[in-house]
């Protein structure tokens, strides 16, 4: 397995009530010297596809498998577009790891080792999750579902304890919903509020949890090629934030 997982938080994450997917958690994210945790939003499902995206869940994501993440993260990171597919599925990591680590160019078409030690070391030194904790109905496949409000009261309880756990010292939402859901838990203080960036999409913020002070930045939703995840304007924004 390319991306293993840190197994010292695993016996902490089976003590979270109701948890239903384990957080990625990169094999040296202990001893990073930034520890960053990533917000994704959601794993949406319509009604045609429910029995399948739960297989899929019960698979690979569910609490029940570890590894699931660490299975699946290299495919997020270097599976190459399939043109006979309609979704790019695995587009959104892609764009991330060229804005965060400041690529120029397409790091799938023009292999190179250096680059890719870059992408390794930095992928086993994170961990990720969904902020949403669990399945998201999406009945017209909307890919923008509207979470039950119960939902999001037993999520913001589960990542609580998640952000305990792994006691990060930056935090990275992957677009507004994560952001307002965080910055929304209980107990926590603000100390600056979100401001935003000179890029639309993307603002900072510094919040104190459990006597802890997170630097937490907002980015635009990485499924956007628009935004121009190559661009040095993009990437001193993520430079600025973790240095």
């Amino acid at each position: 397995m390319l991306f293993p997982i840190n197994e010292e938080f695993t016996k902490d994450f089976e003590k979270i009530n109701k948890l239903v997917y384990f957080p990625y958690v990169g094999i040296n994210y202990a001893n990073a010297k930034k520890r960053i945790l990533i917000y994704a939003h959601n794993i949406p499902f319509d009604k045609d596809l429910s029995e399948e995206y739960k297989r899929t869940s019960d698979k690979y994501c569910r609490a029940k498998d570890f590894n699931g993440f660490g299975d699946s993260k290299s495919g997020y990171i270097y599976c190459p577009r399939n043109p006979k597919e309609k979704s790019d599925w695995n587009l959104p990591y892609r764009n991330f790891v060229l804005g965060v680590l400041n690529l120029q160019n397409n790091y799938i078409q023009n292999r190179n080792q250096d680059v890719e030690n870059r992408i390794n070391s930095f992928i086993k030194e994170i961990s990720m999750t969904n902020f949403i904790n669990g399945l998201v109905y999406d009945p017209n496949n909307t890919r923008k579902p509207i979470v039950p409000i119960n939902q999001i009261i037993e999520s913001k309880i589960i990542q609580s304890e998640i952000i305990k756990i792994l006691n990060p010292t930056h935090i990275i939402c992957w677009g507004e919903k994560p952001t307002n859901y965080l910055l929304s838990l209980d107990k926590i203080e603000i100390i600056d509020k979100i401001q935003r960036l000179n890029k639309r999409g993307f603002g900072k913020a510094k919040i104190i949890l459990n006597d802890n002070e997170i630097k937490v930045l907002k980015i635009h939703h990485p499924s956007y090629n628009q935004v121009g995840w190559k661009k040095p304007e993009t990437h001193k924004i993520f430079n600025d934030f973790l240095n």
